[in-house]
């Protein structure tokens, strides 16, 4: 299975420089952004909303296609700039009713296809105002398009932000992300392989990584029989009351949430419970390319067998 994660984030950082017309648009419009995707497309949503948040301010909504339809659209203004993205074309029919939907309203919108997109769905674009396309190989987990799309919007975000007040971070973000590699951490496999082989499995983790394991969760869940659920570390101590010996519990972190991390392990020390750490040191905005690197990869490792292909 062809899984070129270092291959899909630098072809996506090559369009350095040629996005400005998008980023002038996102920079002036950046209160009023939306994202829309499906699957792992919406997983790779939730980790880069906050970076727009961090580098700009932005407030941005994150939504399913139809979740966009219903809740949001009909408030939408036309000066609102909403960003699509699927994983290949042809595209899927919920992505095209949002696609046809915002160019009716005349929004500002901006499909992403992380593949080219085929002759049936050209006629879309009379609906878009942009389209990118971003060639990367296809994989039945679609983890080289979920790196793809998060690493595009982390570079729309910084490419704002060197036009606006924030341009020292985000010099240093795009610095770090040109030296970034992907080196395989074996001790990450055996936590994921314990994590599909007990009875049930805890993942918390905070905002910045929060996609990523997200992407994790459902693609051992649907392929595996697994059964791991997902909390936010702002949810201790609620749920972690009722974790009990059986359970396997991972904490995913940045430097960010030492503290909350700390509380978590401490806490079910207390208890006689044990919890492995999954740590990222470094710039949190860049967390989820970095790590996300580093364990999707070993998702085929320890799931020789795909079931189920993440479609979006």
């Amino acid at each position: 299975m062809p899984v070129k994660i270092d291959e899909a984030v630098r072809r996506t950082l090559d369009l350095k420089g040629e996005l400005d017309e998008i980023v002038d648009m996102t920079l002036a419009s950046k209160n009023q952004l939306s994202m829309i995707a499906e699957g792992g497309g919406y997983a790779a949503l939730l980790s880069t909303s906050a970076t727009f948040r961090s580098l700009l301010g932005a407030n941005v909504g994150c939504y399913f296609p139809r979740e966009y339809m219903i809740y949001a659209a009909p408030y939408a203004s036309e000066n609102e700039v909403v960003f699509i993205f699927t994983r290949r074309s042809p595209i899927p029919p919920r992505i095209i009713d949002v696609i046809k939907t915002c160019g009716l309203m005349r929004l500002k919108t901006i499909l992403v296809v992380l593949n080219k997109i085929s002759e049936e769905d050209e006629e879309l674009l009379d609906y878009v105002e942009f389209l990118i396309e971003i060639e990367v190989e296809d994989d039945k987990l679609a983890l080289n398009h979920f790196m793809a799309e998060n690493t595009f919007l982390t570079l729309i975000a910084i490419e704002a932000a060197l036009k606006s007040e924030n341009r020292e971070r985000a010099r240093n973000i795009l610095e770090e992300l040109s030296e970034i590699s992907f080196e395989e951490d074996k001790s990450i496999r055996n936590i994921l392989r314990n994590c599909i082989q007990s009875r049930r499995s805890i993942i918390f983790s905070g905002p910045p990584l929060y996609g990523l394991a997200l992407k994790i969760c459902r693609d051992l869940n649907v392929n595996s029989n697994s059964n791991i659920t997902l909390y936010k570390t702002g949810e201790h101590p609620y749920v972690t009351r009722t974790i009990s010996e059986k359970d396997y519990v991972i904490i995913m972190k940045t430097e960010l949430e030492d503290k909350s991390a700390r509380e978590i392990s401490n806490f079910l020390k207390i208890r006689g419970l044990n919890s492995e750490i999954i740590e990222y040191k470094g710039d949190p905005l860049i967390a989820t390319i970095e790590m996300g690197g580093k364990i999707l990869p070993q998702l085929y490792e320890i799931m020789p067998k795909i079931t189920n292909e993440d479609v979006w």
